[in-house]
């Protein structure tokens, strides 16, 4: 070992041993390289007393005004109702994730859980948030690590898909918003930005063709916008189509619809028995008809643009996702997607009057694409005429 990495990692050491001897359980060490500037050319420093320059910290702004804000105060600091909050500290509260073997006692779960929704309720740094809550910047990283974990627990809880009452519920649901019956979900896709280039080697393919880099959502709504089934983590230079025909809802399609149930899709998706999606540049002695068609089947579907605008309205942190690891950026999507269900199926819910910029409904760029099939798993040509033939019925039920 040369000279210089032995003195780097004595100086490393040292460093290390007096952090660790500071710090309670809570606080977590960043990447030590990174977070010390050492100056390796000096050879004094060995010789020379360390010290640890400790940033001054305060919660009397956690103590004295957080849980006393008012409603819309709490609410527009950590994105959802008092009563939603508490219950949610209820349901994640007895995880494993916050207990340790160490005499150190935790920092309450209703804190931690309150700092993970103000990171995913603002695009604030690190910095910010551990200022405004009295805590360090590594400490905050480590409160979300564990929320990640207590949330993700919930997920095969508030992501369900429909079957028995609760498809019959969604059946009825959509049928009630412009005639279509049968509809099990809405399916789109929709690209989470990221604010610079992720931490991999073929960066380049999380580049959309709006010149952004950013990773894909695939999500599936019911009536109500509430996500029942989603893929995450592709690339955004993916199409659509691509992703669907990689997801388990295309793969294992039979495990999902019954009877004559489909999804409602854009143009982005190809036409089959369970994916019904609008007429492609209507013409002929139909046109006028397939047009109303389309018009009645945009107006359904709105309700996964919607959704997608709800979620990003209520944590802003997804339109512009401040962090390089992909596997945690796609973490963090996960548990706002579980977030979103949870808190709505508790009647609250995000709207244009709840302080953010209003929602905004994001049309699908993958629609200016000439249609693509499904690769490899391109219907046959049966499946494809029948699912034109559905097409075809379902229009004569909606018009007629």
């Amino acid at each position: 070992m040369s000279s210089e990495n032995l003195y780097k990692k004595q100086c490393l050491k040292v460093i290390k041993i007096i952090k660790e001897a500071e710090s309670s359980d809570d606080e977590m060490d960043l990447d030590l390289e990174d977070e010390m500037n050492l100056d390796l050319n000096s050879q004094n420093l060995l010789n020379t007393e360390v010290v640890r320059n400790k940033v001054p910290k305060s919660n009397d702004w956690v103590q004295n005004c957080l849980f006393n804000y008012n409603e819309p105060e709490f609410r527009k600091t950590l994105r959802m109702d008092k009563k939603t909050f508490w219950i949610l500290v209820e349901k994640i509260q007895y995880h494993p994730i916050f207990y340790s073997d160490s005499n150190n006692l935790q920092t309450s779960v209703e804190l931690q859980l309150a700092i993970t929704l103000n990171r995913l309720g603002t695009n604030s740094s690190l910095w910010t948030i551990s200022t405004l809550f009295g805590v360090c910047e590594a400490t905050v990283l480590n409160f979300l690590n564990r929320i990640i974990i207590a949330i993700q627990s919930l997920r095969s809880e508030y992501i369900v898909w429909p079957i028995e009452n609760y498809r019959q519920e969604v059946n009825i649901g959509f049928e009630q918003i412009q005639g279509f019956p049968m509809i099990i979900g809405a399916i789109d896709g929709s690209h989470i930005p990221l604010y610079e280039a992720p931490s991999k080697n073929n960066k380049d393919v999380y580049m959309s063709r709006k010149h952004k880099y950013g990773i894909h959502l695939q999500g599936v709504v019911d009536h109500k916008g509430l996500f029942i089934s989603y893929e995450i983590g592709w690339p955004a230079s993916v199409h659509d189509a691509k992703v669907f025909s990689n997801s388990n809802i295309f793969k294992n399609y039979k495990n999902y619809f019954k009877e004559e149930d489909y999804l409602i899709a854009d143009s982005a998706y190809p036409l089959l028995p369970w994916v019904i999606t609008p007429f492609k540049d209507p013409q002929g002695l139909q046109a006028q008809r397939q047009k109303l068609y389309n018009i009645a089947h945009s107006k359904t579907r709105v309700v996964i643009e919607q959704a997608f605008g709800r979620l990003k309205a209520r944590f802003p942190f997804l339109k512009e996702m401040r962090i390089k690891d992909t596997k945690k950026a796609t973490d963090i999507i996960d548990i706002a997607l579980i977030l979103h269900n949870f808190i709505e199926k508790h009647n609250d819910i995000w709207g244009n009057n709840d302080y953010d910029d209003e929602i905004i409904l994001e049309p699908n760029e993958d629609n200016e694409l000439i249609e693509q099939t499904v690769e490899d798993n391109e219907p046959n040509r049966t499946v494809r005429e029948y699912a034109k033939i559905k097409q075809q019925n379902l229009l004569e039920f909606i018009l007629n």
